[in-house]
């Protein structure tokens, strides 16, 4: 059962470790996917990289808490590597 955040109680502990053990905007982000039912998560590969060096931890739940609701990780491409995989393929 929900409560009234209206989020399930395994978003809510996750919420709560993350915003007690991390440093990060990986709070927010899970806040907004579970408000808004989201249905695939895009982040820039920086971020990613990012949560994988200063918090791999709370980086590893969130990608956990991802799967098991079948959200999948898009990992955007700096705009120069996307660059060099255009020119690359021609």
């Amino acid at each position: 059962m929900g409560s009234c955040t209206g989020m399930d109680q395994e978003t809510e502990a996750l919420l709560v470790e993350l915003r007690g053990a991390s440093q990060t905007d990986l709070a927010r982000l899970i806040e907004r996917l579970a408000r808004h039912r989201g249905r695939a998560m895009a982040v820039g590969h920086a971020a990613v990289a990012a949560w994988e060096r200063r918090a791999p931890e709370a980086w590893h739940m969130v990608s956990a808490w991802l799967a098991r609701r079948e959200i999948p990780i898009i990992v955007i491409a700096p705009a120069s590597d996307a660059g060099q995989r255009l020119s690359s393929a021609h």
